[in-house]
């Protein structure tokens, strides 16, 4: 498991539900991988070794590379066990920024596609290429069209022409005793 499954999971607001989640992504039996962080670092240093030899260490810095494997391998584990407030504290807030900086990224790249007109264009695609499935966005937004339009009705009982595209969707799938 890497430390970036388990600082998910200590975003889960839901207390009973992050600890027993948190037990299992934390059980001794999983093996802990490396960071993202350090396998990028690896590679580069792969690299700056192949193309430039003279820029490595002769005495890489053991100690901190010591302390922080000990930390993201070890240490982080055992405080999201003891459920320590200032990990917890400190991942929800890191959270928080993630998804509003998102969610503001997400927002600018809409009213970009709105002002340089690529929704128009989407629909004029779909107009030239009649079998081509466009929903810009959720239900409810600006950028959606309604379930009818789309070809799908999630309320569908089993008749009218929405039930057959059921029915052929299903057809095309694999033999799931589940979903049938």
């Amino acid at each position: 498991m890497p430390p970036a499954t388990l600082l998910e999971v200590l975003r889960t607001q839901d207390r009973q539900l992050r600890r027993a989640v948190t037990k299992l992504v934390c059980r001794k039996a999983w093996r802990r991988l490396r960071t993202e962080a350090q396998a990028e670092a690896a590679e580069l240093v792969g690299e700056i070794r192949r193309l430039r030899p003279a820029w490595i260490l002769d005495q890489p810095d053991f100690d901190a590379i010591t302390g922080l494997e000990r930390f993201w391998l070890r240490t982080i584990y055992d405080d999201a066990l003891a459920d320590a407030p200032h990990l917890l504290a400190l991942n929800q807030v890191v959270g928080a920024r993630e998804r509003e900086e998102i969610s503001d990224l997400q927002e600018d790249q809409q009213a970009r596609f709105w002002s340089d007109g690529f929704f128009r264009s989407l629909e004029d695609a779909q107009e030239q290429f009649p079998t081509l499935a466009v929903t810009p966005g959720p239900p409810g937004s600006r950028t959606s069209r309604s379930a009818e339009a789309d070809g799908w009705d999630p309320g569908t009982t089993g008749e009218g022409p929405a039930a057959s595209t059921v029915a052929r969707w299903r057809a095309a799938g694999p033999a799931l005793p589940g979903v049938q």
